[in-house]
């Protein structure tokens, strides 16, 4: 399975970077708002030398403290197939995660959290999610504050069920009010 501790390093970084363009920010219009969002992907399920491949749909329901920094559930789903020792499988998740969230230059995200849900048939499972991505198409309401757009995003959550840890990467494509 991949080692994920080199995109851990990636963040400091780019919390670097983002310190360092917040002063050419702090001039905008700031404050506290609801924050939302709804996407859909396409990814894998990857345990022990199985792959499955997904389809599925994510939602984000929060606040956004001020410019930078975000909180919010994001409750999700997924489904898809795969092959196991040659038989055709079904398989898909389900749940919820509390992120933190921080956006950069106004265009640039980085999340990070955890929860729960189900992987499978019901089978129980914690979770650790990572979420980076940007707004290539982003635009300012009328009061200044409010920031929305569409998102490019990918997540990397991996679940923790009986001891056995399974990947899924996804890549979305979506819509969010920041």
């Amino acid at each position: 399975m991949p080692d994920f501790k080199l995109g851990l390093c990636v963040v400091p970084f780019v919390a670097a970077f983002a310190l360092s363009a917040s002063t050419a920010s702090a001039q905008e219009a700031d404050g506290v708002r609801f924050r939302g969002g709804i996407s859909a992907g396409g990814g894998g399920l990857f345990i022990s030398g199985y792959t499955f491949g997904l389809g599925g749909i994510d939602g984000r329901l929060g606040v956004q403290i001020n410019n930078l920094i975000g909180v919010y559930a994001q409750p999700y789903a997924s489904f898809g197939g795969g092959n196991i020792s040659g038989a055709t499988g079904l398989t898909g998740t389900a749940g919820t995660n509390v992120m933190v969230d921080f956006t950069f230059i106004d265009q640039i995200f980085v999340g990070a959290g955890g929860g729960g849900g189900i992987i499978g048939n019901g089978v129980p499972a914690g979770q650790a999610h990572l979420r980076f991505g940007g707004y290539p198409l982003m635009r300012r309401g009328d009061n200044g504050i409010r920031r929305r757009g569409l998102m490019l995003g990918a997540d990397m959550s991996v679940h923790f069920a009986s001891g056995v840890k399974l990947l899924q990467p996804m890549f979305s494509i979506g819509y969010e009010a920041y």
